[in-house]
């Protein structure tokens, strides 16, 4: 009787999966409230799962057509690695306010601050494997 040889994977498989289109969160709330709801959504109710947040700042400079975001000038403000607990969309949307009331910029149209967000596997807690890439949740300044 023949039989094919079993196959092994070196290393833990884990899907990557990215959502590249721009995600307004600014119809959840206020700063902190919009990330909160989010990140919790988004970690599935987890309180352990890694991830890293990127912080930034922006404007519109042209205006999108038919819905599209347009052309926005971005400025990065804070990129950090943070356990994803409850307090997370709080501490994140702090450094953001802080950013913006310490540095003053010009009062410019279509303020927003900009939110990058990669969650990690949590199949193998030794190894930081992406799971989800979200590079541009934003959220309007009024």
């Amino acid at each position: 009787m023949f039989r094919t040889a079993p196959a092994v994977a070196p290393d833990v498989v884990t899907p990557l999966n990215i959502w590249d289109g721009p995600v307004d969160l600014t119809g959840l709330g206020p700063l902190d409230d919009a990330l909160t709801a989010a990140f919790t959504t988004l970690a599935g109710g987890s309180t352990d799962a890694g991830a890293a947040v990127g912080v930034g700042y922006g404007f519109q400079i042209l205006p999108g057509i038919d819905g599209s975001s347009g052309l926005v000038s971005r400025l990065p403000i804070a990129l950090a690695h943070v356990v994803m607990d409850r307090s997370t969309g709080a501490t994140v949307g702090q450094v953001a306010t802080d950013w913006l009331r310490e540095n003053d910029p010009p009062a410019t149209r279509a303020r927003l601050f900009t939110f990058s967000l990669t969650l990690f596997s949590q199949l193998d807690p030794n190894a930081v494997q992406p799971l989800l890439t979200m590079p541009q949740l934003i959220h309007r300044i009024l």
